[in-house]
């Protein structure tokens, strides 16, 4: 099992708002044929967790990727013209106190923690831990 974090790519228009829709949809999503947005989606495995990222906030939920791949889709950022994508997760939980900031995740780990990328997998097994561990208290959505 890999542990990956998704951006949610609150910092652009298109993505204002995408982090409540992927949550009521139990869904991660990404756009950009350029950046190959279903490739990125395909990279997790089923039963791999993923942590979703809103810029500015931290990381708000936690989930597991599901046996289907990336669909189409035009639902969370409205481009499906510019090649979004969606895939399924499950058992869902949201950010058990408040959202954790790059900065405490940093101060707890002793470990840098910058999330730039749409979807990248946790290579530092200190941080995906503390990640993991931080919402074993969490409620399922």
């Amino acid at each position: 099992m890999e542990y990956w974090v998704l951006n949610t790519d609150e910092a652009e228009l298109e993505g204002q708002g995408a982090d409540r829709k992927m949550i009521s949809r139990s869904c991660v999503a990404a756009w950009g044929e350029r950046f190959g947005a279903e490739a990125k989606l395909s990279r997790p495995e089923e039963g791999d967790k993923v942590f979703l990222y809103k810029k500015g906030v931290g990381i708000i939920a936690k989930a597991t990727f599901d046996h289907s791949g990336p669909y189409p889709s035009n639902d969370i950022f409205g481009m499906q013209h510019k090649g979004e994508f969606s895939r399924k997760i499950t058992d869902l939980k949201t950010s058990p106190v408040r959202p954790l900031s790059c900065a405490a995740i940093e101060s707890e780990t002793g470990s840098s923690f910058r999330p730039l990328q749409t979807i990248f997998r946790i290579k530092n097994p200190v941080i995906a831990q503390f990640l993991d561990d931080s919402f074993e208290v969490a409620k399922q959505r």
